[in-house]
């Protein structure tokens, strides 16, 4: 994961409220991780230590499907309705009713961002 705007200030949140050895504790990675992450010195959060963020970050990433490791896939999934057990998610319709919703919360530079990303991968 890379430590996006979004996950920087997340991680700021949970130092503010917990602090760094709290917010280790609480996801099982080293003790010196966090400040490493706050201070940019790290660019780059292993799947293993992002799989332990996750929850304690959670509260304060924007709500997609971005920063959802695939361990807690089939929660997020649940969570916003959509079946989990391979069959086909939603009507087309639907789906594209609830990309656009989502999309619109996004703020204008990720919706630059995510446009950007989605062109380079056709």
């Amino acid at each position: 994961m890379r430590i996006t705007p979004h996950v920087k200030k997340a991680l700021e949140k949970a130092v503010e409220k917990y602090g760094k050895a709290e917010v280790a504790k609480k996801a099982g990675i080293h003790l010196s991780q966090p400040g490493k992450y706050v201070s940019g010195k790290t660019q780059l959060i292993s799947d293993a230590n992002w799989e332990g963020l996750y929850p304690v970050l959670k509260e304060w990433l924007p709500r997609t499907v971005e920063f959802v490791p695939a361990k807690y896939m089939d929660a997020w999934l649940k969570e916003k309705g959509l079946p989990t057990d391979g069959s086909p998610m939603v009507p087309a319709e639907k789906f594209a009713e609830y990309v656009k919703r989502e999309f619109l919360r996004l703020a204008p530079s990720d919706r630059r961002s995510l446009v950007q990303q989605l062109i380079s991968m056709l």
